[in-house]
């Protein structure tokens, strides 16, 4: 049994280091805060882990994390190393679910906010007027992952026949777009705005179509 007990860490209020055993203590500062710590050795050195704060950590939770921290040091494991790749693990997870709520429209502009800094205002303007009259009301609000050919297809195929020009600017705005997007990891596979292969064999379909 540690030393400590949950009426007595509640109303700890001298500043010091009260011990509970096996390296848990409970850190009083002057503020009145108090937090956890875990003292261990590891490879002959002295460690010191937070383990968080009272009361959002109560005892019974310190205690089990204290404890899983010196599993995790007769299995060899160093329980700091294991919480920074672990954090570091969150963080990317929750940046890529952060990133996975970016819309191709929002893309698009920042695409052009990042790449526009040599062109002319002209073109600048003609640039984002394009996506906005031929690309932003079929998938300005999808993420980058959610386009696929067919989405991109609804894009191009009204204006093939009749602004093939334009089309061909606009298959090329997407794309360029699509391939930024996957440079920061927020998306995956071939880029399905990319000419070659299909895109070409769709136009063609598409054009047959449209003269019969």
């Amino acid at each position: 049994m540690g030393k400590l007990n949950p009426k007595k860490v509640e109303n700890l209020t001298e500043p010091g280091t009260y011990e509970d055993g096996d390296g848990l203590r409970l850190v009083v500062k002057p503020t009145g805060r108090k937090s956890w710590l875990l003292r261990f050795q590891l490879a002959g050195r002295r460690r010191e882990m937070g383990l968080g704060s009272f009361p959002e950590v109560g005892l019974k939770k310190a205690r089990q994390d204290a404890s899983a921290k010196r599993s995790q040091l007769s299995d060899g494991i160093d329980p700091l190393a294991a919480r920074d790749i672990e954090r570091s693990a969150q963080r990317e997870a929750q940046r890529a679910s952060e990133a996975k709520q970016l819309k191709f429209e929002t893309l698009a502009k920042e695409y052009c906010e990042a790449h526009g800094g040599t062109w002319s205002e002209k073109w600048r303007k003609g640039w984002l007027r394009k996506l906005e009259l031929y690309a932003f009301a079929h998938i300005g609000k999808l993420s980058a992952e959610e386009i696929g050919t067919t989405q991109v297809l609804k894009v191009l195929q009204p204006i093939w026949a009749t602004k093939t020009r334009t089309a061909d600017e606009v298959r090329g705005q997407i794309e360029q777009i699509l391939d930024a997007a996957k440079a920061r990891n927020l998306r995956e596979g071939e880029n399905p705005a990319r000419w070659r292969g299909h895109l070409t064999i769709q136009r063609a379909t598409n054009l047959s179509c449209y003269h019969l």
